[in-house]
């Protein structure tokens, strides 16, 4: 009974091993897309910077932009990361 019992705890937990592992990689597939698209879009702006470097409206919105995504990206970071605590709760 005892063996049964410790068979069935083993099974529980590389169960929760293997969900974690999973949401592990999904995490970091979405993480990946994420940065693949942050990229394309600082290419792209790079590139409209360039045609109108000598708009200097455009170059404070970019400046505005940048420092907006500096002070934003900690508090998403810390946002993402107590979302992933309570999902690991929940599990």
């Amino acid at each position: 009974m005892l063996l049964a019992a410790s068979e069935s705890l083993v099974g529980t937990q590389q169960q929760k091993l293997q969900l974690s592992i999973d949401n592990i990689q999904k995490a970091k597939a979405g993480n990946d897309q994420l940065v693949k698209e942050l990229e394309t879009l600082q290419s792209r702006l790079k590139k409209k910077a360039s045609l109108s470097s000598s708009d200097a409206e455009f170059i404070g919105l970019q400046e505005s932009y940048w420092k907006m995504v500096e002070e934003e990206f900690p508090r998403w970071i810390a946002r993402n990361e107590m979302g992933s605590k309570k999902d690991q709760k929940k599990s």
